[in-house]
């Protein structure tokens, strides 16, 4: 009998539960490497699934979408657009345009005419925004604010971005901020551009 042929007849007695004859020691690490990579018969019923480790660091939620992640700020930015309007008519028509879309179309639809109202205050001030009157904003809407006024970002721009989440938005305000300092910015930013928005957001001094 051939070495290959004894090789099998041995695998055969050993998988049927068979008495076996002592056989070369070889023969046995050839059959626990046969065995290592052979799926283990547990039957049709049961898919035989290989091991995976085991996952230590979750999945991050995804960002939030800017017209959600801008509630918890709407108070503020409503203060803040009754009091860039220019005279008390003024203020009370924000008021009272608040008070009817808010009650007519509800929360959703009152924080996006909050938001374009906003953009629109902030496009109507010639002489620039004090830098006083955003104290209590978030530092992405003072700096969406900001690049509005300087006419740097178009309010077209600015109200898509309220269905972008906050991720696109900082870095999108980050392209926009070094484009009207140093000339255009590509949009495929590396990631060491992308660390670098969320790193300039968490301090207001890296927004100019």
């Amino acid at each position: 009998m051939t070495g290959p042929q004894a090789q099998q007849r041995f695998v055969k007695q050993v998988t049927a539960g068979g008495a076996t004859t002592p056989q070369p020691a070889c023969w046995a690490g050839t059959y626990a490497v046969q065995m290592h990579r052979t799926p283990p018969n547990t039957g049709a019923a049961s898919a035989w699934q290989p091991r995976r480790l085991a996952a230590f660091h979750p999945a991050r939620p995804p960002e939030p979408l800017l017209r959600d992640w801008m509630r918890p700020s709407r108070d503020a930015l409503f203060r803040w657009t009754m009091a860039m309007a220019s005279s008390a008519d003024g203020r009370r028509a924000v008021a009272a345009m608040a008070v009817s879309i808010q009650r007519l179309r509800g929360t959703d639809e009152f924080g996006v005419w909050l938001y374009a109202a906003a953009l629109q205050a902030a496009l109507h001030q010639p002489g620039g925004m004090p830098e006083a009157s955003l104290t209590g904003l978030p530092p992405e809407l003072r700096a969406l604010l900001r690049l509005v006024a300087q006419r740097s970002l178009r309010r077209e721009e600015a109200m898509a971005l309220l269905a972008q989440r906050m991720g696109f938005v900082r870095s999108r305000l980050v392209q926009t901020r070094l484009a009207s300092q140093h000339g255009a910015v590509p949009l495929d930013m590396s990631a060491a551009q992308r660390a670098a928005c969320s790193i300039s957001f968490t301090d207001d001094s890296g927004i100019e």
